[in-house]
């Protein structure tokens, strides 16, 4: 078999090792404080282990399941619009239709089949072993993923966007969380500047793992997936994925970008408690900001109307469902009789 064919058909899990040595380089240089260094020797640690994990996994998923290789990944449904817009609110109202398959923040840090499983059965299971791991989980989310409740609600098993499959390769603005010195990395930003080899071995990890996910989540139903930095990608998934819709939410830069700014300074207080929230680096996020708004317009415009929907934040929080019954009216989809009753349930648990 030809190497190509070989990457085309496993998708291995490719890892930017220039960004690693960045990550450390940065994290432990002279003058940071002890919570920098131990941030970032987590960080490195966790990732290592995270790819350890994975590459174990995949392997495994290759000659016990090698099946998820002819899942066929058709017209997938991508939320898409800049940081804080409301996509995790509309991500899991349409969530609530199960012609969709959607990924949970635990499949994104583990995109194997064998793993999935496993993590499914440990979530499901009344055994003492899983009931023990749900107790540790719960601990855990509630230590590193509380804080961020008022802002964007994440838990291991709760629907998620896909960030976790790009910050396995690095590229990923999901480091600035640990790695303040945004212009340093801000490559991550924008995986359609880079060479085109790196795109395609990022994209072909990508397909791979979203195969082996919708493999264990049902092949028949349609990938519903979101992200707030699809913009600086788009070019790459359309490249990949030439029958993707995208829902396209709009809301004001003067309401997202602050918003976003806090979101990452919070984690910055603890490991980097100098940095001032007007300080360059902070200042360096709105630019993240602007620039997935920039390629937002010219993605609309290469996508057209029969690709891409746009709402506005505004109308999705004043009638949700409404929203959601324009984008069934675009998709060409009829909703099921319990659809009306389950998206109340949703804007009651609100």
């Amino acid at each position: 078999m030809k190497s190509k064919d070989w990457f085309e058909k496993h998708g291995p899990l490719f890892v930017e090792r220039g960004l690693v040595r960045d990550t450390l380089r940065l994290g432990l240089a002279p003058g940071h404080g002890w919570r920098s260094v131990l941030a970032t020797l987590g960080v490195a640690v966790g990732h290592l282990t995270l790819v350890t994990i994975n590459r174990m996994g995949r392997t495994w998923d290759n000659w016990r399941h090698p099946g998820y290789r002819d899942v066929a990944l058709r017209a997938p449904v991508f939320i898409i619009a800049p940081p804080r817009s409301g996509t995790t609110m509309f991500h899991r109202l349409l969530c609530e239709d199960p012609r969709f398959a959607y990924i949970n923040l635990a499949h994104t840090l583990f995109p194997s089949v064998v793993l999935a499983r496993l993590l499914g059965w440990l979530e499901r299971s009344e055994m003492w072993l899983p009931r023990l791991f749900r107790r540790v989980l719960t601990s855990v989310e509630d230590s590193m993923l509380s804080g961020w409740d008022d802002i964007h609600f994440t838990r291991f098993f709760e629907a998620e966007e896909d960030e976790g499959l790009y910050f396995l390769t690095m590229i990923s603005p999901g480091l600035y969380l640990f790695v303040p010195e945004v212009d340093a990395i801000s490559r991550v930003d924008t995986l359609d500047d880079w060479d085109q080899h790196t795109r395609r071995r990022v994209m072909r990890f990508y397909t791979s793992s979203l195969k082996r996910l919708m493999f264990v989540l049902g092949s028949n139903r349609v990938f519903l997936g979101k992200s707030v930095f699809l913009p600086g990608r788009i070019e790459s998934l359309m490249e990949r994925f030439p029958d993707a819709r995208f829902v396209h939410l709009v809301r004001s830069p003067y309401e997202t970008i602050p918003s976003f700014i806090s979101m990452f300074i919070r984690p910055w207080r603890w490991h980097s408690p100098k940095i001032a929230e007007n300080d360059a680096r902070s200042r360096a996020l709105m630019n993240v900001v602007i620039e997935q708004y920039r390629r937002m317009v010219a993605a609309r415009e290469a996508l057209g109307e029969e690709r891409l929907i746009t709402l506005r934040y505004e109308d999705v929080v004043r009638d949700p469902r409404a929203a959601v019954t324009s984008v069934y009216d675009w998709l060409g989809w009829v909703p099921d009789s319990g659809m009306d009753a389950r998206l109340r349930r949703h804007e009651n648990k609100g």
